[in-house]
């Protein structure tokens, strides 16, 4: 994700943002939030995997988060 696209969806889920710039209120503790959302949510994905998929499934879902 794109620190664009992380503004985009902060604009859409109405984060505070600083009124005198439009910027939002504390980026960098957004963009760490959202690096752990997507981590969990890889995991969750990688263990579906590991279940019902070839286990190379599993290991490519984990090493995104390697990049």
């Amino acid at each position: 994700m794109t620190q664009d696209e992380m503004i985009e969806m902060a604009r859409q889920a109405q984060m505070p943002f600083y009124w005198r710039t439009g910027e939002i209120t504390y980026l960098d503790k957004l963009k760490a939030f959202a690096k752990l959302v997507a981590q969990h949510e890889r995991e969750a994905c990688a263990k579906l995997a590991d279940k019902y998929m070839e286990r190379w499934t599993a290991e490519a879902i984990r090493a995104r988060g390697q990049a």
